[in-house]
């Protein structure tokens, strides 16, 4: 899939803390251009699909939200592209291999590790993008979230898989440092790094560019100018599903973003609601 250049100079905002960006960005989105975007150190009243509260852990986190004010040939899967954009950042810049859980959900060694919620206006969309950075397993534990991960943890998971034990200065096996080692020119990581200090400002950067370069086919053609891509990282297809109205085997996805589901019944297509799929937590 052809990637253009985005458009120059979108500004990036910065706060100690907000109740949730995306309040931020929908208070002020008549004074906001196309692709500004916003992060917070800490989100106090965040929220993801569905209306579940998005955990605050201060500065452990990526609190984000970018405004899109161009017209959209299907602004409905807007969300789906917000999914690429973040995998996409959070590959180049740290090497971390992440899958997308239909509809925006990333997941990184099959645990949940960024969630996505867009919501529009009379004036633009507001994409609100939540990633862990360096939560522990203790904090998700504490918070009853055992299927949840944080970029750090995934690191060093995929260090561990790939090369052995994680052995950086200061840390234990199996646990995440800040050092930055592995850090290339201008600050992107090698596969298999740990996070540098700044990973918040960096992702925060990169998730707008790629977000930016992944939109103009979309705005045109909507969902099936990502559709290629979307589906090569997406861990529903070829697996059991549950939804509301049935259950059965994911088969693919149309060009209108819709889960494709081959049921008892026949097929399904789904666009909105809960779906669980069966045997991928701990396990991708």
């Amino acid at each position: 899939m052809k990637r253009l250049s985005p458009p120059a100079a979108p500004r990036l905002y910065y706060l100690e803390q907000t109740d949730s960006t995306n309040n931020w960005a929908k208070a002020r989105l008549a004074g906001l251009s196309h692709l500004d975007a916003v992060y917070a150190a800490s989100q106090t009243a965040g929220k993801g699909r569905l209306g579940r509260r998005w955990e605050n852990a201060g500065p452990e986190g990526l609190y984000y939200t970018i405004v899109c004010k161009v017209s959209l040939a299907d602004p409905a899967s807007l969300p789906l592209l917000a999914s690429l954009a973040a995998a996409g950042a959070l590959r180049e810049l740290f090497g971390l291999c992440c899958q997308i859980k239909w509809p925006n959900d990333l997941l990184a060694g099959g645990k949940k590790l960024c969630g996505i919620l867009c919501e529009s206006t009379p004036d633009g969309i507001v994409c609100g993008i939540g990633v862990n950075l360096w939560q522990s397993e203790a904090f998700f534990a504490a918070c009853g979230l055992p299927h949840a991960t944080s970029a750090a943890a995934a690191l060093a998971r995929q260090r561990e898989n790939s090369r052995g034990p994680l052995q950086a200065e200061g840390a234990q096996p199996g646990t995440a440092a800040r050092q930055g080692e592995g850090l290339f020119p201008g600050g992107v990581l090698q596969p298999g790094a740990t996070l540098p200090q700044n990973a918040a400002q960096l992702l925060a950067r990169k998730i707008g560019t790629e977000f930016a370069a992944l939109l103009p086919g979309f705005a045109q053609q909507g969902f099936a100018a990502l559709r290629e891509e979307y589906c090569r990282l997406c861990v529903n297809l070829g697996r059991e599903v549950e939804f509301a109205g049935g259950r059965g085997i994911a088969r693919d996805i149309d060009g209108q973003g819709r889960l494709l589901v081959e049921t008892e019944a026949g097929g399904a297509a789904v666009f909105t609601g809960e779906v669980s799929v069966q045997g991928i937590y701990g396990e991708v």
